[in-house]
């Protein structure tokens, strides 16, 4: 049932999304981006850890951005969708680096402890559109150029 609701309320958030696209180029802020992107195909649903968490696990000094947030599983699972709105193309590099080195970090701790979650986190995706940064391991990674698009203001 909570699922059912949490898929309702991220398709209302995409079709709101939708609606308010002007054929512009710029992304919502990290929490909404990072909210509709949550509504991919996950084995389990996302929760939302919040910027200090994403600043943490990533490495990522509170400076070099505007906003960020971070959608996980729990710490069984790799799913996972991390969005930083840097504050400019300088930090966006330095920051996709960050969401690089942690795919590796999470590949090599589950190269032992869950090996078959390895593929899934080497597909795992890290976009830079502009000054954002978008990391996110899915079931249904080819899909987040999707969600970029439709979530374009």
């Amino acid at each position: 049932m909570m699922k059912k609701f949490t898929a309702l309320i991220l398709a209302a958030i995409i079709a709101a999304l939708l609606c308010s696209c002007s054929g512009g180029k710029t992304l919502p802020d990290a929490p909404t981006l990072a909210a509709v992107a949550s509504g991919l195909d996950f084995d389990e649903e996302l929760e939302d850890s919040g910027a200090d968490i994403a600043y943490s696990f990533y490495g990522v000094d509170e400076a070099q951005c505007k906003s960020a947030a971070l959608y996980k599983g729990s710490s069984a699972s790799v799913d996972e969708v991390a969005v930083f709105e840097c504050v400019d193309a300088d930090a966006a590099n330095a920051v996709a680096a960050l969401a690089s080195e942690r795919q590796q970090y999470l590949h090599d701790g589950y190269s032992n402890y869950g090996p078959e979650q390895v593929p899934k986190i080497d597909s795992g995706v890290i976009k830079a559109v502009g000054n954002t940064v978008i990391f996110c391991i899915s079931n249904s990674p080819e899909k987040i150029d999707s969600i970029i698009d439709a979530s374009r203001k």
